[in-house]
């Protein structure tokens, strides 16, 4: 997939996780894909949110689970964890301005 989107002129950071735990992205799970996170950039699919009217009305599946990941995402005990291990948190807008400069410089 990588492939196809480098083709189609995407980028894509090297690591992917969150596809097997959507609906079940709490604290725990959480720490433990960060606890493995290898060296580079890595993107942690999720959809934290609130359950409202709103979402009630798109038909998906996930309405409390994106409470517990919004618990989860904001945690004293995640937070401290990614300090502990150096862990930088990028939005997309960061990751594709810094692979902009990294091409650049090359």
């Amino acid at each position: 997939f990588r492939k196809r989107l480098a083709q189609a002129g995407l980028l894509s950071p090297a690591h992917f996780y969150g596809m097997s735990e959507t609906g079940f992205l709490d604290a725990r799970a959480i720490r433990q894909i960060l606890r493995y996170l290898p060296p580079g950039t890595s993107e942690l699919m999720c959809h934290p949110g609130y359950r409202d009217v709103e979402l009630e009305k798109t038909g998906t599946r996930l309405l409390s689970q994106r409470e517990i990941e919004i618990e989860g995402l904001t945690a004293a005990s995640i937070k401290n964890f990614v300090v502990s291990r150096g862990i930088q948190l990028w939005n997309y807008k960061d990751f594709v301005e810094m692979t902009q400069r990294t091409y650049m410089a090359a």
